[in-house]
């Protein structure tokens, strides 16, 4: 038996290199992309076919699902990947080795109409480096795709130059235009990425389809990807560097800072109104922005996180000297606002969100980052898209929600979410991200000296004194009550206090007996 085992061990390893055992995925649904996909398998030439995979939503990835709410990622963001088989023969992964010389090609179809769509490549997992999520270059979305006008397009990751004119060719001969592929080269001489047997991963963030029913058949249309190993290594791609984000056309924010000071200004006192507390004197955390970009990372052995080149990062307690970031709190007694400016009012942005992270620690380090997402986050779908900023409350008690509401002047406080103990313990640590994607004039992530950051009030009920201002009297009560009678003196009997119940009211006593009538 032992021996039989150790036959078909090998045996497995001997199809893997040889590439002899293939899962089969299932044909692509969309008729256009399957013609294409096969005039593409028979121009191959010299290129050899290692093995076939498909694009998966994460969550419709056998157990790799279990990690799709890890790693900070956007609960209102759909992902999928580019699936192929775990070493060659295995179920699908969404991260593959790759050799330098060697090619993985999608072909598929733009994604319906949605606000915002990109393909980012990372080095995902490095064996001696461990976890590094770093992206490999700029990304491919909505606004810089090549395609066809029917749509089509093909989406070539590749180190060597050599290779990708095989591939290039071997597409174009099955129909598909140069002016339609897209191509990301893969970084040789960074990272040593090559030699360390590195984990690659390309994803698809989309947000907000227009037609959901179409949204969802994209979702689970198995668009074709391909391994392909060439004959040589040939010539290399140098490093990729990041495109610029600044742009004398790109709008700006900094006029609104005025405007936005004023906002949080009504916006305590609303919420003081509400609460009963005197909220003026509070002090806000300004976000800052979290700069990581994943060559970087790969140069200075660092963690990036998944990081995306089309977005900035943003949150609380971030200090540009600092590798340390504070996480917070959040007790019963507690209220956190956040306020944010509407980055797609002021067209610096396509999309945006603020998403509530967790941890176990109350620190977290900017390059070796332990940090996991929650169900909890608001998207610049929620806003009022005719309002220049917004303002949102997290609370441990869905009475206190229910409280920052029971005034109608509560006019700048655009809603509050619940932290529930199943989504952030109360012995755990919490924090906000806010994701600012895609500036529509560059097609890259924006400038950060282009944005207003955040503002975070911490409101600890049991330490603000009350009577930040009369609130509203309840149903029926309008007004103060009508004066009681009482009893008044002419100045002939000396006045007399009996008892008072008041602190201090001993002293005032003995103070007036002293006094003349």
């Amino acid at each position: 038996m032992k021996r039989l085992l150790l036959w078909a061990s090998l045996g497995a390893l001997l199809s893997y290199w040889a590439g002899l055992v293939l899962p089969a995925p299932p044909p692509c649904s969309d008729p256009a992309v399957r013609t294409l996909a096969g005039r593409f398998e028979s121009a191959l030439g010299s290129l050899t076919l290692s093995c076939r995979g498909q694009m998966l939503r994460d969550r419709d990835t056998f157990f790799w699902s279990l990690f799709t709410d890890h790693f900070g990622s956007n609960p209102n963001t759909p992902y999928m990947w580019l699936a192929l088989p775990a070493f060659g023969l295995f179920l699908p992964s969404p991260m593959w080795h790759m050799k330098r010389q060697d090619a993985v090609v999608l072909i598929a179809r733009r994604p319906p109409s949605v606000e915002y769509f990109s393909f980012t490549s990372f080095a995902l997992w490095v064996p001696r480096r461990g976890l590094q999520f770093s992206s490999l270059g700029d990304s491919v979305n909505n606004l810089n795709l090549q395609q066809t006008e029917e749509g089509l397009f093909a989406h070539v990751l590749t180190a060597s130059q050599t290779t990708y004119n095989l591939v290039e060719e071997a597409l174009v001969k099955s129909g598909l235009p140069k002016t339609a592929i897209n191509l990301l080269k893969m970084p040789s001489d960074v990272g040593n990425l090559f030699d360390d047997w590195t984990h690659f991963e390309t994803v698809l963030r989309l947000f907000r389809f227009e037609n959901q029913t179409e949204g969802d058949a994209y979702l689970h249309s198995h668009y074709p990807v391909y391994y392909l190993r060439a004959p040589e290594v040939g010539e290399l791609f140098a490093s990729n560097v990041y495109k610029d984000r600044k742009h004398p056309d790109s709008p700006h924010e900094r006029g609104l800072q005025g405007d936005f000071k004023r906002h949080n200004q009504q916006l305590l006192k609303d919420v003081g109104e509400a609460l009963d507390r005197e909220l003026s004197e509070l002090s806000a955390v300004s976000f800052a922005p979290l700069m990581i970009q994943g060559l970087e990372c790969l140069r200075h052995d660092t963690q990036c996180l998944g990081d995306c080149p089309d977005a900035a990062y943003y949150g609380p307690f971030i200090r540009e000297e600092s590798d340390v970031i504070d996480m917070l709190t959040l007790s019963e007694d507690e209220v956190h606002l956040v306020s944010v400016v509407n980055h797609r009012r002021s067209n610096v942005s396509v999309y945006g969100s603020l998403a509530v992270l967790k941890s176990s620690k109350p620190t977290l380090s900017k390059t070796r980052m332990n940090i996991r997402a929650t169900s909890l986050g608001v998207t610049s779908f929620d806003f009022r898209p005719e309002e220049p900023f917004v303002s949102w409350a997290f609370a441990r008690r869905p009475e206190l929600c229910e409280e920052l509401f029971t005034t109608e002047k509560t006019t700048v406080l655009h809603g509050c979410s619940v932290v529930q103990e199943d989504q952030v313990h109360p012995e755990s640590f919490l924090t906000y991200c806010e994701r600012i994607y895609l500036n529509p004039v560059t097609g890259t992530g924006p400038h950060w000296d282009d944005l207003l950051p955040a503002q975070l009030y911490q409101v600890k009920l049991s330490s603000l004194d009350r009577g930040a201002s009369p609130r509203r009297s309840p149903p029926g009560i309008r007004g103060l009550p009508a004066a009681s009678p009482v009893a008044t003196f002419n100045g002939s009997m000396p006045m007399h206090f009996t008892h008072i119940v008041k602190t201090g009211g001993e002293s005032l006593e003995l103070h007036l007996a002293t006094q003349p009538s």
